[in-house]
C-alpha cells in the first residue's frame, strides 16, 4: 500500500506519521484490508480504534500507523 486510505470497521484511516518499531506483545491482528493484515494496540477493544497499523518491515518490526478520520 502506498499512501492510500484504508477502510476498516466502518471508518476511514489515513497514513499518520513515521513508521514505529513495535514489539509483538504491543499489537494484535485485527483484520485485513485486501491482502494486507491490519493490527491494533494489544487489548484495544474499541469498535473503531483511533490508530491501526500495517507492517512495513518485518526485519525490525516496523509498523506504519494510520489514524481514523473524523467525520
Amino acid at each position: 500500500m502506498k499512501n492510500e486510505a484504508i477502510s476498516f470497521a466502518g471508518g476511514t484511516y489515513t497514513k499518520y506519521g513515521l513508521p514505529r518499531q513495535l514489539a509483538p506483545s504491543d499489537i494484535e491482528a485485527a483484520s485485513q484490508s485486501g491482502n494486507v493484515p491490519l493490527f491494533v494496540e494489544a487489548g484495544n477493544q474499541a469498535d473503531q480504534p483511533e490508530i491501526v497499523y500495517i507492517m512495513v518491515r518485518s526485519a525490525d518490526c516496523s509498523f506504519q500507523p494510520y489514524a481514523r478520520q473524523q467525520r
